[in-house]
């Protein structure tokens, strides 16, 4: 039988679990051709969230365009990835697409492929770019003629992965994409991105081009109520039992956050027998298991990392709630010398996304089994 909690990767499906209120707000976002900035913690299933929206808007009443930016470090590349995901939407007959490419792009070679299901791609092949053509212009401006040619629909345009934009050697991209859409009508765009402190920095730093363009939507974790359901739920449909107070201690553990929940019940379904309930003790198993899994990569990154930064991971880990990493009982307590250093630390922690922050002011590390591995390491404090 097979294990129904799924992590990793874009969760659709009965593996999806509720997002009924932020689903109807992006909905109701697109309705009013609103942009929108969506952020939060990494792994909360921001791109899942949004291939369920996809899924769910009626292909008469809205034309949805997906575009991931992950492979994009170059202005090149960007335009080549709209100019993709835009014109495909623009005409759909092999010809025409051809047709239309190369009148928008002809200096990117497009051509028409067949991909593994048989099925017309359009491709852009490596050519001289000249960043003085106005065609990262022409690209900013196609959902706008996708809209008026369609203007019975509402097109609603997502940018997923979209701090990959900061790779470029300058902020042009941002300039022009400003200028482009701040004009656009009947068209919604959503700001997707897993680097939160770039997207952040991209939306409300007054000297960014994108500064206040878009409006804020926050991801959060998943609620217990809605936990509760779903995770009773999986278990008993697949023949095994486990109760509520189970569940709180799985999300106690999880604190809650899809990723960590998905993973922790995925093992805690494998070791329960079928007709079995799940137990403490099996539990403390299925942390065991993860733990030990990820030894190898939690030690490899444990000791790349300064022995400063080692001691304040190790405070953030151990003292829960902690909303004061510089005070004197901190700083004390786990051997770290000066406020400065402890600032320094915090900040490193901070870029490479080991910790965040929540709303209340109380750091944590991201990784929940991270934060555990450290506790379980280190006793002593």
């Amino acid at each position: 039988m097979k294990n129904p909690f799924i992590y990793g990767g874009t969760v659709t499906g009965d593996a999806f679990c509720n997002r009924t209120v932020e689903l109807q707000d992006l909905k109701t976002f697109a309705d009013n051709s609103n942009n929108i900035f969506i952020f939060g913690e990494r792994r909360l299933g921001k791109t899942s969230l949004l291939n369920k929206l996809i899924s769910k808007l009626p292909e008469d009443d809205y034309i949805p365009i997906y575009v991931d930016l992950w492979v994009c470090n170059t202005e090149e590349s960007l335009v080549k990835v709209c100019a993709q995901a835009f014109t495909s939407v623009l005409e759909k007959a092999s010809s025409k697409l051809l047709k239309k490419a190369k009148e928008l792009f002809s200096s990117f070679s497009p051509s028409i492929v067949l991909d593994s299901e048989g099925n017309p791609q359009l491709v852009f092949n490596t050519v001289e770019y000249k960043k003085n053509d106005p065609v990262l212009e022409k690209v900013f401006d196609l959902p706008q003629i996708i809209a008026d040619k369609y203007h019975e629909k509402q097109v609603v345009v997502i940018f997923d992965e979209f701090q990959q934009i900061r790779n470029m050697e300058s902020d042009r991209a941002e300039r022009i994409l400003r200028s482009t859409i701040q004009n656009h009508s009947d068209v919604s765009y959503f700001f997707c991105g897993s680097k939160k402190h770039i997207i952040n920095d991209m939306f409300m730093n007054k000297k960014s081009p994108l500064f206040r363009s878009a409006g804020h939507y926050p991801i959060d974790v998943i609620s217990t109520e809605h936990w509760l359901k779903y995770i009773s739920h999986n278990f008993s449909a697949t023949g095994r039992k486990v109760d509520d107070e189970m569940i709180k201690e799985i999300l106690k553990i999880t604190g809650n956050h899809p990723f960590y929940t998905q993973l922790l019940c995925h093992v805690l379904w494998d070791i329960t027998e079928s007709g079995e309930k799940a137990e403490v003790e099996m539990l403390e198993k299925a942390v065991a298991l993860l733990l030990n899994r990820e030894q190898y990569a939690y030690t490899t990154l444990w000791e790349t990392l300064s022995l400063n930064v080692q001691r304040m991971l190790t405070a953030v880990a151990k003292e829960k709630d902690m909303t004061s990493p510089y005070s004197g009982n901190i700083l004390k307590k786990y051997g770290i010398k000066t406020a400065s250093t402890a600032q320094k630390a915090i900040e490193k922690l901070k870029s490479e996304e080991i910790i965040d922050i929540s709303d209340e002011g109380i750091y944590f590390i991201s990784d929940r089994f991270f934060s555990l591995w450290i506790s379980s390491k280190f006793d002593l404090f």
